[in-house]
């Protein structure tokens, strides 16, 4: 049975007290919504199978800023790529999330989300055209035109074709919300554009020895 990005997006909201070991600005052209559990649910995280830095990564939904790109945990983010408080944090936390579950492959830590493409990247015309599919926990790049910017997080559930569910950082809830309103980790409903000049391009597998 296939099930709706909306209702994956729903599941892994309503287990993430399961996963979470310590629950506590980017901007883009993609749509995404961000439904809200209102519920509890009773689930077996082992049927979850999600990899280890997927769901460290999950156990941060919900982290807000207390101040412009700062915050304890944040900066926790920031520091770990030798950035001060202040700075965006997108690939920082991602380069955290990777080293903290001593992942094999991208051997990247950088505070610029494009770095994480890499030769084993898939690109995201693939992804759109069923041709190719995204495993969970892997990382998602964005890019801002042909500049070096860009934006990054993890894909939380299996991605084929134009929509997937992502966990990221440095952005903000809600749809179609300001660069401005960027605060915190939140899980989204993200959609492939390519005519899109901030868009999603590449998708880079994390690798376990």
């Amino acid at each position: 049975m296939r099930f709706s990005y909306s209702a994956t997006l729903l599941f892994l909201l309503l287990a993430l007290p399961l996963l979470s070991t310590a629950c506590t600005s980017s901007d883009t052209n993609d749509s995404f919504v961000t439904p809200k559990a209102t519920t509890a649910n009773v689930v077996d995280a082992e049927e979850l199978a999600v990899p280890l830095h997927l769901s460290l990564a999950l156990s941060y939904q919900g982290t807000e800023e207390s101040g412009p790109n700062t915050g304890p945990v944040i900066d926790t983010f920031l520091e770990h790529v030798d950035l001060a408080p202040g700075l965006n944090y997108c690939a920082a936390f991602v380069s955290y999330i990777i080293d903290q579950s001593a992942v094999d492959y991208p051997p990247v830590q950088s505070a610029v989300a494009q770095h994480f493409i890499t030769d084993r990247s898939i690109e995201s015309k693939q992804v759109l055209r069923g041709t190719a599919t995204i495993a969970a926990g892997e990382i998602v790049v964005w890019k801002r035109g042909t500049t070096w910017r860009g934006h990054t997080g993890f894909v939380a559930s299996e991605w084929s074709g134009p929509e997937g569910v992502t966990i990221e950082a440095n952005t903000s809830p809600g749809v179609r919300a300001s660069p401005d309103a960027a605060d915190g980790v939140y899980l989204k409903e993200r959609a492939i554009e390519p005519g899109n000049y901030f868009r999603i391009s590449h998708f880079t597998p994390v690798l376990y020895t």
